[in-house]
């Protein structure tokens, strides 16, 4: 049965108590075990958002996550790092597909796109963030799939192995 009332529910969803659990860091430093990783996540977000405060935004929920996680993050260093890339990877696709359903839903409104995001950011600000893009760019990996560049991405930028990029893309080392 459908209702003709305009006023919103008093009662609240489960999508928004998810939401209002979310995580998110503390403001402040993050903790010093992920400090060696922090500059390569975030660089790694940024390659797969290509937007800079998107990858802001998932490398203060991949931290937030890791620290809820605590007791599931590896001991040793290299299973670590390898963690907090799944992490940031599947943060990075979960934005994405948000990204993606808003798009769809256009009757709600469009998200802002990158460059009217930029407009409301200082033209200094803006044409760095466009260079640190522009170094992300391989075109040494033109003709390659999307699973290939990554799998680049991680092993060639990040110095993952590749028992440790089979362990982030979720596939047998081969």
């Amino acid at each position: 049965m459908t209702s003709s009332r305009l006023e919103s529910p008093t009662h609240t969803t489960g999508a928004h108590r998810a939401h209002r659990r979310a995580p998110r860091m503390s403001p402040g430093r993050p903790p010093a075990r992920y400090e060696p990783y922090l500059d390569g996540l975030f660089t790694y977000c940024l390659s797969v958002l290509c937007d800079h405060d998107a990858a802001t935004e998932v490398l203060g929920d991949v931290l937030a996550i890791a620290e809820r996680q605590q007791g599931r993050c590896p001991g040793d260093t290299a299973e670590r790092k390898a963690w907090l890339y799944a992490l940031a990877r599947w943060a990075c696709l979960r934005r994405l597909t948000e990204q993606r359903r808003r798009r769809q839903g256009a009757h709600t409104g469009r998200p802002a796109a990158p460059e009217e995001r930029e407009a409301s950011t200082s033209p200094g600000t803006a044409e760095r963030r466009r260079a640190e893009l522009a170094l992300l760019a391989w075109p040494e990996a033109a003709g390659t799939t999307p699973e290939q560049r990554e799998a680049l991405e991680l092993a060639v930028r990040h110095g993952l192995s590749a028992g440790q990029v089979a362990s982030v893309l979720g596939t047998e080392p081969a």
